[in-house]
Order: structure tokens, then C-alpha cells, then sequence
């Protein structure tokens, strides 16, 4: 990801609709559905 979502991996699900998030200690954490564009 890119700019404020540096920090974040994502999964693309449909269409604009991506799953973000981080890992901290081997764990997925601030999980957020959103759409992306």
C-alpha cells in the first residue's frame, strides 16, 4: 500500500474492496474492509 496505508498489507476481495491490515508479534491486527477507490 501506499501513502497513509504504508504500513498496511491487503487482500483484494471484489471489485474496490480490499481487507487491510498489520502485523504485530506474527499477528493481523487493525483490520479494516474498505473500498479503495
Amino acid at each position: 500500500m501506499k501513502g497513509k496505508l504504508k504500513n498496511f498489507y491487503s487482500v483484494k476481495v471484489k471489485a474496490n474492496w480490499k481487507i487491510i491490515f498489520r502485523f504485530k508479534d506474527g499477528n493481523a491486527f487493525d483490520v479494516k474492509y474498505i473500498d479503495y477507490h
